[in-house]
């Protein structure tokens, strides 16, 4: 029904639980909006008989509820419904709903980026799969480095906002924890700070690279666990020594020897890269790693 056909229609004010429910989840789906409207429409005495749609309509042009468009090239245009103002991680968030923010999202929530970045990241989770058996030669991993890292296309824009999800190896949300955010009165779920700093590490450029990772490190330090940046990184069974580029970033950023030591004990025995298709370089013959020659 269009909205100029609901301005007559008199179903009064809605229900106060209704509105609550509304401020508290602030961006819906129209299905989620539509199931909302139901369960309190035996409530909204005027309207008990008005089909949903209508009353979503109503809604529309007499309330604080609007519609947002959000565009995507890979999936095409999405609809949210915003109760008065939202802020742009909360309508991220509402794009992956068992999703959680990640990479440089969740650094700068943890406070160790020097910029703000303009790209929320959310990392969806896949299934579980077989892990790759067999050893690593030096040669896979050098041919695997030499190319740029892949990034997403799975990317969403708004008027206000940019978004982008992550197809990430499935960890049984290894790592992650709830945050109240936004003045506490909103919360997330947000990749812990062991769990952000091992993912910048993996994928450097979706926090501006090796540089930016190096002052990730840099600002945990006194904060982040050793102990438990290697269970994360343990429990996700990498194949890649990602533990000699962590070492070769703890060591730049100031650790101390017991911490160096713990990464040490994992074994040296190839060379690595601390981010993907690096041009002039340097190597650091302590972690055997190649990195940018202006780090």
């Amino acid at each position: 029904m269009s909205k100029r056909r609901t301005e007559n229609l008199g179903f009064g004010a809605p229900p106060r639980d209704l509105l609550t429910q509304l401020d508290q989840a602030r961006v819906l789906r129209r299905i989620d909006l539509a199931e909302l409207i139901s369960t309190f429409r035996h409530e909204w005495r005027l309207a008990e008989r008005a089909k949903v749609d209508v009353l979503l309509d109503w809604l529309l042009e007499h309330t604080r509820l609007r519609e947002l468009s959000i565009h995507s090239e890979l999936r095409g245009s999405a609809t949210r419904y915003v109760w008065g103002e939202a802020s742009p991680l909360q309508i991220a968030a509402s794009l992956a709903p068992s999703g959680y923010f990640c990479h440089s999202s969740a650094a700068s929530i943890h406070g160790l980026l020097t910029y703000n970045p303009e790209t929320i990241y959310i990392n969806r989770e896949q299934s579980a799969k077989p892990t790759p058996d067999g050893p690593i030669m030096q040669e896979g991993v050098d041919r695997a480095f030499a190319k740029k890292q892949r990034m997403t296309q799975d990317v969403y824009s708004w008027n206000t906002g940019r978004a982008a999800i992550l197809n990430g190896k499935y960890s049984g949300r290894l790592g992650v924890e709830r945050r109240a955010l936004e003045d506490s009165r909103f919360e997330f779920d947000v990749a812990g700070i062991e769990r952000t700093l091992v993912d910048l590490t993996v994928r450097p450029d979706y926090a501006g690279g090796p540089g930016q990772v190096l002052e990730a490190f840099r600002r945990a330090q006194g904060t982040v666990s050793t102990m438990r940046l290697l269970e994360v990184l343990d429990g996700l069974s990498y194949r890649y020594p990602y533990h000699q580029a962590m070492g070769f970033y703890m060591q730049r950023a100031g650790y101390g020897d017991v911490d160096l030591t713990l990464l040490r004990a994992k074994g040296i025995s190839l060379d690595f890269y601390v981010g993907y298709g690096i041009g002039e370089r340097d190597f650091n013959a302590d972690w055997r790693v190649h990195f940018p020659k202006h780090l």
